[in-house]
């Protein structure tokens, strides 16, 4: 199995191809870097996307992240 540890050049750089599973260590308040960041898995098969964040004000940041997000994919399926 191979294993990539990187910073946000991976969300927003690289072009990597097939990615399984994302483990992500911190709060995305930007709902476009949370896009660009879990987009990244599930390209050639099934992906899977573990977000570590902290109760409380961490998990309302990622919340409303996702609700943005959510919108956004939305609108660019109109």
């Amino acid at each position: 199995m191979n294993t990539l540890v990187a910073t946000c050049v991976a969300e927003e750089g690289l072009d990597i191809g097939a990615v399984d599973l994302i483990v992500s260590y911190d709060c995305l308040a930007s709902p476009i870097r949370m896009i660009q960041r879990f987009g990244r898995t599930g390209r050639a098969g099934v992906g899977k996307v573990i977000a570590l964040i902290q109760r409380g004000e961490e998990q309302k940041k990622f919340k409303a992240s996702q609700t943005q997000s959510k919108a956004i994919m939305k609108s660019l399926k109109e």
